[in-house]
């Protein structure tokens, strides 16, 4: 079964989604939420991670990120690994490596500091998605993204919006219409150097 989850992204800045050495990383961002000063695991990396909706290693899903109205980009999910595990061993040299693995957890590193800080609680959404989301097979518009014929599948809002069978093979095969097979930088780079992606 194909399955097609879609969400609106609020910036393109190369770290969420992370594209470099034709590989996306969906690792920061789309994570859960703080409840009472503790993490919720949900959010797209966990309920994709966790096979919630759709199982990855049987069914052929997507991620489909909308940016400003536009298609930013569309992965095909062809691995999931815990946090950990990415940041242990695939992390290195890409924009969205500002974790580290002590003693078994995870915790911010210093790269990037005025991003997912610990004061505005977005290291433990990030924390709180569990999974990292990773795609060898993708589309990524960056700064080109665009604007498709498809906007009534859309999310009105920040909710993800999830589609299955016929109609995600609609949006997706309309979404590889726009592949030119070129590499795009991001709308908003993080920094002067892009901290290894996008180069």
């Amino acid at each position: 079964m194909t399955y097609l989850f879609i969400y609106r992204m609020t910036s393109d800045t190369g770290l969420a989604p992370c594209v470099d050495n034709n590989l996306l990383s969906l690792a920061c961002c789309k994570g859960g939420y703080v409840r009472n000063g503790k993490p919720i695991k949900t959010g797209l990396r966990y309920r994709i991670g966790s096979k919630r909706e759709s199982d990855y290693e049987k069914d052929d899903v997507h991620i489909l990120g909308i940016y400003k109205n536009k298609v930013l980009y569309l992965a095909r999910v062809t691995e999931v690994m815990p946090m950990t595990e990415y940041y242990l061993e695939k992390s290195k040299g890409r924009t969205d490596d500002i974790y580290r693995v002590v003693n078994g957890k995870l915790e911010r590193n210093n790269r990037l500091k005025n991003i997912h800080t610990k004061s505005s609680g977005e290291d433990k959404r990030d924390i709180a998605g569990e999974y990292v989301l990773l795609s060898d097979d993708f589309i990524y518009l960056g700064s080109d993204a665009a604007v498709k014929s498809i906007e009534e599948y859309y999310p009105k809002f920040r909710e993800t919006k999830i589609y299955s069978g016929e109609e995600a093979e609609y949006i997706i095969d309309v979404c590889k219409q726009s592949d030119d097979k070129k590499k795009h930088k991001p709308t908003k780079p993080l920094g002067a150097k892009c901290g290894g992606c996008h180069k």
